[in-house]
């Protein structure tokens, strides 16, 4: 055998892998022509053993006993693995195995193409006698060959687990084959190999890869058994969790674990209004008293739906079914469940409240005061506990009918009861308690007297206006006067003002009074003229608050009421009142007004001494010693005095007409300025007239006469003038 030239690299110890020709693994190969350490010179401690272990033509693989250097000149940083990463010994063994294989394929594809290789093996003695590496022939012709032929290039990582498992079978399947490989002369052609899959231990990449989509019978039936469960399960789940849940409301161990069921099937149902219906369904069917515990169950199933919007009127209609008939422990339970679902709505005056929540809050008070009821027949007694339940659920509820129920609770009842019976009715006091609250502040019980003024007093002040005209007309004098007296004090409150208007008409005079003083800050409801008949009131107090009402309106409907006063022939204080208020309403010479009176005056000559009174307020216009002159005035002094007012007032706005209309021809054609010069002339005496007319009794009109007839003398002046300068005549 000869000796081989050269061989490829020695490494002493822990030394770095290099890469290999042919190996794909490391980014650098180094090349089969780069000179390396010889044989001659080894070091002495590690000879060169002449047994060969495999030959091939010229290659030539040795077993060296003792570690190989590598020369790290000719090894580049880039063509080594980094010490940190693994153990070096193991990298080195990789990379000798994966060489191997490749050289071992490299041979069978040569066999085949009746190509010899011209890699020598060369055997080298190492101490371990497994450890392997390959030397390229520098004689030989180059053998950087592509192998991507026969082998793919592998990913750039594996698994870990995949490569520790590749490479224990390719170290095992190479030692195989070296061990079957003839010793010398022989060629590895002869030696029988398996396909790469077998020798190597490894599958290629290749073959590895994506490929068509094939489904072997039993992963058809595993598919198809996969796809009925998921069916199965997505169909079923619903009823079988439903059946589940049920199961437990009704065979639970506990009431606890009974209404854990009762609240899953709630969760299971309440996305919708019919599944609300559903789980009420349930529900509604396990009241039964002959099983308690899952009654107290589905009792808390029917809270749940009742807290529910979609459910709550169904829920309160079920419990309002079943209290009556419901022993001592079911009354409690159902008293709980209401307490729970009227929580949204406790402690808010039912004004303020929605429609359906208004609904649901009155339905849960019905409920609960029947259970009151109950209990204060002496056939029907109720355990102590059950109705202080009621009475704390109850005394949430700021609806009608609650605070008198709690009111008489509390007068007949002592102890506990009594006491949380008078909180409740001062917390849920509304308008409609407001007679039993006065009769309560007059009667023997001090205590209950003093809350139920209070509690009044916050009816008083703190319920809006509407709520407080029911109780306008209320039976008791006092409720009205009090409530009268609470709507009097509300300034511009359009349903206070109904309120008073209402008033008016009591039959307690006191209340009138308050009523038609009360105008002056709500207002009126409706036309003035509704005080007319307090004009003639049986009482001369609403009377008067009637004249000094009036005499602060401003309206023209008063202002006639006021007048139509007179003809009701008043006297005493009464026609002082509406004298007052007419004077107060009517300043200076009232014509209008006279006229009005003296019509009167006709019509009723009964009420002359009156309405003689009235007509001197009028007509008096600032002129104070004529009160005394015309006080002595017969009604037929008073008539012909307005006729001769009404001729002259006539003829002046007859007069005053005419002048304004010959004023606004300043700019007709002069040919007839001399005409309206003329027409102003006779119109001017008629307002001359006018003067003369006022002597003796009203010579303060002269004042507002000769006001006029300076007025319209420019006027007369103006075409005057202008006509007697017309050169054109």
């Amino acid at each position: 055998m000869s000796e081989p030239k050269k061989i490829s690299r020695r490494v002493a110890g822990p030394a770095k892998a290099v890469a290999r020709p042919g190996s794909n693994r490391f980014a650098k190969p180094v090349s089969k022509r780069q000179e390396v350490q010889t044989a001659d010179d080894a070091e002495p401690d590690a000879p060169i053993s002449d047994e060969p272990l495999f030959e091939d033509g010229d290659v030539t693989v040795l077993k060296t006993k003792a570690p190989i250097e590598t020369d790290q000149s000719l090894v580049s940083e880039d063509t080594l693995y980094s010490e940190e990463d693994e153990d070096p010994k193991e990298k080195l063994r990789d990379i000798q195995q994966k060489s191997n294989s490749q050289r071992l394929a490299a041979a069978k594809e040569k066999e085949k193409t009746g190509s010899r290789s011209n890699m020598s093996p060369v055997k080298h003695a190492t101490t371990s006698g497994s450890d392997w590496i390959k030397t390229p022939d520098p004689d030989a012709e180059t053998v950087e060959e592509d192998l991507t032929d026969t082998v793919e290039e592998a990913p750039d990582e594996e698994p870990e687990e995949k490569r520790t498992g590749s490479r224990s079978k390719m170290k095992s399947a190479s030692s195989q084959r070296l061990k079957d490989a003839p010793r010398s002369g022989g060629s590895r052609r002869a030696v029988k190999m398996d396909d790469d899959t077998s020798r190597s231990g490894r599958k290629s990449v290749r073959s590895s890869g994506p490929g068509k989509l094939f489904l072997t019978t039993r992963n058809k039936v595993l598919l198809g058994v996969g796809t009925v469960l998921v069916l199965a399960v997505v169909i079923g789940y619903g009823p079988a969790i439903r059946f589940y849940h049920t199961k437990n409301l009704d065979e639970g161990a506990t009431v606890d674990v009974r209404k854990n069921a009762a609240d899953a099937l709630f969760d299971c149902y309440k996305d919708t209004p019919s599944g609300i219906g559903s789980v009420y369904g349930i529900y509604a069917v396990r009241l039964s008293p002959a099983n308690p515990e899952l009654r107290e169950a589905a009792v808390y199933g029917l809270e749940l739906v009742g807290s529910h919007p979609a459910g709550r009127e169904i829920a309160l209609r079920k419990i309002a079914e079943e209290m009556p008939t419901a022993d001592a422990a079911g009354k409690t339970v159902y008293i709980r469940a209401l307490k729970i679902i009227a929580k949204p709505l406790a402690d808010k005056a039912m004004l303020n409240l929605s429609k359906p929540d208004a609904d649901a809050a009155l339905s849960i008070a019905k409920t609960l005061l029947s259970v009151l009821e109950i209990s204060s027949k002496p056939q029907e007694p109720l355990p102590f506990d059950v109705r202080v339940a009621a009475v704390d659920a109850v005394s949430t509820l700021i609806v009608p009918g609650v605070s008198k129920s709690l009111l008489t609770l509390a007068k007949t009842e002592k102890g506990e009861l009594r006491d949380k019976a008078r909180k409740g009715f001062i917390a849920t006091a509304l308008p409609d308690v407001a007679g039993e609250l006065l009769e309560t502040m007059v009667g023997d019980d001090k205590e209950l007297a003093t809350e139920a003024k209070r509690s009044f007093g916050r009816i008083r002040t703190e319920t809006k206006s509407e709520l407080l005209l029911p109780l306008v007309t209320h039976p008791r004098d006092d409720v009205r006067k009090e409530i009268v007296d609470a709507l009097g004090a509300r300034t511009g409150d359009t349903k206070a003002a109904q309120g008073i208007t209402a008033a008016l008409s009591d039959k307690l005079a006191e209340i009138r009074v308050l009523a038609v003083k009360a105008i002056l800050k709500t207002g009126i409801s409706g036309p003035s003229t509704q005080l007319s008949a307090l004009v003639s009131d049986p009482e001369e107090a609403v009377r008067i608050a009637n004249a000094e009402t009036l005499a602060q309106l401003r309206d023209p409907e008063s202002k006639t009421v006021i007048l139509g006063a007179f003809q009701k022939n008043l006297e005493g204080k009464s026609l002082e009142a509406y004298i007052t208020a007419l004077g107060k309403r009517f300043g200076g010479k009232d014509i209008a007004s006279i006229g009005m009176v003296i019509g009167l005056l006709d019509a009723n000559p009964a009420a002359e001494t009156s309405m003689k009174q009235a007509l001197i307020l009028l007509s008096l216009n600032g002129q104070e010693r004529r009160r005394a002159q015309r006080a002595n005035w017969t009604a037929e002094n008073w008539k012909t005095w307005f006729a001769k007012i009404k001729e002259r007032e006539s003829m002046r706005a007859g007069a005053i007409k005419k002048l304004e209309a010959i004023r606004e021809q300043r700019n007709a054609d002069r040919a007839i300025w001399a005409r309206l010069s003329k027409e102003a002339e006779t119109n001017l005496d008629i307002l001359e007239k006018c003067v003369e007319m006022c002597k003796p009794d009203d010579m303060e009109d002269v004042a507002v006469l000769d006001v006029d007839m300076k007025k319209y003398t420019t006027v007369k002046e103006y075409f005057f003038k202008g006509a007697s300068v017309d050169v054109r005549r």
